[in-house]
C-alpha cells in the first residue's frame, strides 16, 4: 500500500529511497546478546512482547522490499551497503531503546528508571573504555518512478 501510494504521489522521474540498519540487538557480540536477552526479560515483565508481530521479518525475506516496488511499478535504481564502526555509551544505548516501538518510555511508564538501571549494570560490565562497539550494517535501496 505504501509503495502504490508513493508511487501515485511522486512526480514522473521522482525517486523513492529505503534506509535502514539492523537492530543493534540483533548481532552476535556478546553485549548484544546479552541486551537481547534483557529487552526480551522486560518485554515479558512488562507484557508487551506482541507490540511488534512475531515473524515480522519473514514477509520481507520472501518478498524483499525492492520487489515490492517493482510491483508497485517503480525502477530500481541503485542499492548499497555500508558497514560503519560505532561506538555506544550505554546512556545512548537506553535512548535508542526509549526511542523504539517495542520499548518506548511510555511502554515503560514509571518503570523507565528500573530500565535504566538494568541496562546500566548489564552493559557497563560489557563495556570497553565505557562504550560498546560494533559494526553497523547500513543499506540503502533507491527506486524511480519512469518518465
Amino acid at each position: 500500500m505504501v509503495a502504490a501510494n508513493a508511487f501515485r504521489w511522486l512526480e514522473p522521474n521522482g525517486h523513492i529511497a529505503l534506509l535502514w540498519s539492523a537492530g543493534l540487538w540483533m548481532g552476535d557480540l556478546d553485549w548484544q546478546r546479552a541486551l537481547s536477552a534483557l529487552l526480551e526479560a522486560w518485554k515479558s515483565k512488562l507484557g508487551v512482547e506482541a507490540r511488534v508481530p512475531a515473524g515480522w521479518d519473514n514477509a520481507r525475506r520472501h518478498r524483499p522490499d525492492m520487489a515490492l516496488l517493482r510491483a508497485a511499478g517503480f525502477e530500481p535504481v541503485d542499492s548499497e551497503r555500508f558497514p560503519t564502526a560505532h561506538d555506544w555509551t550505554v546512556d545512548a544505548l537506553i535512548g535508542f531503546v526509549y526511542s523504539t516501538s517495542f520499548l518506548p518510555r511510555a511502554v515503560l511508564g514509571d518503570q523507565a528508571d528500573a530500565f535504566a538501571r538494568d541496562v546500566r549494570h548489564e552493559m557497563g560490565r560489557l563495556a570497553t573504555d565505557n562504550f560498546l562497539r560494533e559494526t553497523i550494517d547500513f543499506n540503502f535501496e533507491l527506486a524511480r518512478r519512469p518518465p
